[in-house]
């Protein structure tokens, strides 16, 4: 029994191609489709967009890199600010300042190559009065090489400078530190 919908409408179920003289038919109009050329476009065009689609790629996979150390390298001052503040009674002079400069190299998870890269600062908190208490800066300047040469492309250069610091007041003063407005 035929499906009484195509009866009604006059036509068959079968699809155009096989009302038309079959599959045959189709496949004489796709020999005149010029396929290679299609396919020369779409490489075309591959070659054209790829590489732009390369760079934004590891443009962000470098930048995403410079924004993981920027975060690394504030974590590691403000650690040694609370390390430096809160203090240790049998450390002094210039220990004192090494000890902090390796206590904020160790938080730094090896981003800068050595701990004096680490700058400490004994401050008064009031410049006006030497005797006021003390404040502690820990600060870094470091120089973000880019992985990829993507940071050349974009004319920023080979790095760019991330600069982190960090203060926090002095919890137990030390007399036996040099001041940053002294040296």
């Amino acid at each position: 029994m035929k499906n009484s919908r195509s009866s009604r409408r006059g036509g068959s179920s079968d699809p155009p191609a096989a009302r038309r003289g079959g599959w045959s038919a189709v496949a004489k109009q796709l020999q005149g489709c010029p396929l290679g050329q299609a396919r020369g476009q779409t490489l075309l065009e591959f070659a054209l967009v790829a590489p732009l689609l390369l760079f934004f790629v590891l443009a962000l996979v470098d930048f995403g890199i410079a924004v993981d150390r920027r975060l690394v390298l504030d974590h590691a001052v403000r650690e040694g600010a609370r390390y430096a503040s809160v203090g240790s009674n049998s450390i002094t002079g210039d220990r004192y300042e090494l000890d902090v400069q390796e206590y904020a190299f160790d938080q730094a998870q090896g981003v800068p190559d050595v701990p004096e890269d680490f700058l400490v600062c004994y401050r008064p908190i009031d410049p006006a009065n030497p005797l006021s208490e003390q404040a502690v800066d820990v600060s870094i300047d470091y120089d973000y090489q880019f992985v990829t040469p993507i940071g050349a492309l974009a004319s920023l250069g080979p790095s760019i400078n991330l600069f982190a610091k960090a203060s926090a007041r002095v919890e137990q003063p030390l007399s036996d530190v040099e001041d940053c407005l002294d040296g």
